[in-house]
């Protein structure tokens, strides 16, 4: 059996002139994801991260069952570091001394889930 790796490098060099077809759902849950992973409590204070940065995307996406083509960069900036910086429940986690949520990382592992997942499985 063969191994298969699709890198964050490959997505970059060959992946980034091409358009997505992406949903809210497809931001939300890989946010959800990254932000449970990376938080050094767990699940434990998310769930307002989780709620605002759902709030933030209604601006695009109107409803759950809208989809939307974007490119690289426009995917980018939905999950850039300053967005999550905007959004003040995200920021918060940001803030705290000690443990912290970095937002650099954040955005960087939600930003290439969301293009792995639309690569190896399009809508």
């Amino acid at each position: 059996m063969k191994n298969y790796k699709l890198t964050n490098r490959d997505i970059a060099e060959n992946f980034n002139n091409i358009d997505y077809h992406l949903m809210i759902s497809h931001f939300k849950s890989a946010f959800a994801y990254w932000i449970i992973y990376q938080n050094p409590y767990g699940s434990n204070g998310v769930e307002k991260a989780v709620d605002a940065y759902g709030k933030y995307l209604t601006k695009t996406f109107p409803d759950k069952d809208t989809v939307v083509k974007m490119t690289y960069d426009e995917i980018k900036k939905f999950v850039s570091e300053d967005t999550f910086h905007s959004i003040s429940e995200i920021a918060e986690l940001n803030a705290t001394k000690g443990d912290f949520i970095c937002l650099g990382a954040l955005s960087r592992n939600v930003f290439f889930m969301i293009l792995r997942e639309h690569i190896t499985q399009p809508l």
